[in-house]
């Protein structure tokens, strides 16, 4: 069963940056520092994204029950829900959204439970815009990758399985 890879971005080395079909994907961006915001969600919709904002988990939340996107970006730091708190209410409800993780401390005891969460990608405050659309473009590929072979993808499920053994190794009827 194919994944989105998890993927940790600092503000290191960069690529170019390439524009591909991205007017087709919904973005969800929840960030409360309104600033910060509004400057990388116009970054988003010129690169040719859809992009919706909320200004904390809860409203955040509220949009992800509301309407349907491709990927959400959410900071961790934020009034009402924290975003991890955001990832672990989508996962409990079964949704399997692609999600950014964009904060500027986490520990490693979040950052573990990102990783379990299956969060697809972790971008370190501060990052360049770069950074940002090359993660978005990743991401975005990696979770088409998945849906256009029509596979489903159930992280949770996946992982409890992994270690079952096929009933040709269980050493019965031989």
């Amino acid at each position: 069963m194919n994944t989105i890879p998890h993927v940790l971005v600092g503000s290191g080395e960069t690529g170019a940056h390439t524009l591909e079909a991205a007017s087709s994907h919904d973005i969800l961006y929840a960030e409360d520092d309104a600033g910060l915001r509004n400057v990388l969600a116009c970054l988003l919709r010129r690169s040719g994204y859809r992009v919706q904002t909320a200004e904390d988990g809860e409203a955040a939340w509220e949009a992800l029950r509301a309407a349907s996107y491709d990927l959400l970006i959410t900071d961790n730091e934020m009034p009402r829900l924290p975003g991890l708190e955001l990832v672990k209410r989508l996962r409990s409800v079964g949704q399997t959204l692609p999600v950014i993780f964009a904060s500027g401390s986490i520990d490693a005891g979040e950052a573990d439970c990102a990783v379990r969460l299956r969060v697809a990608a972790t971008l370190r405050k501060p990052f360049s815009p770069e950074e940002l659309l090359e993660t978005v473009e990743e991401v975005l590929r990696a979770a088409s990758g998945v849906q256009k072979r029509g596979e489903l993808f159930f992280p949770v499920l996946a992982e409890a399985f992994a270690p079952v053994q096929s009933v040709r190794e269980w050493g019965i009827n031989e």
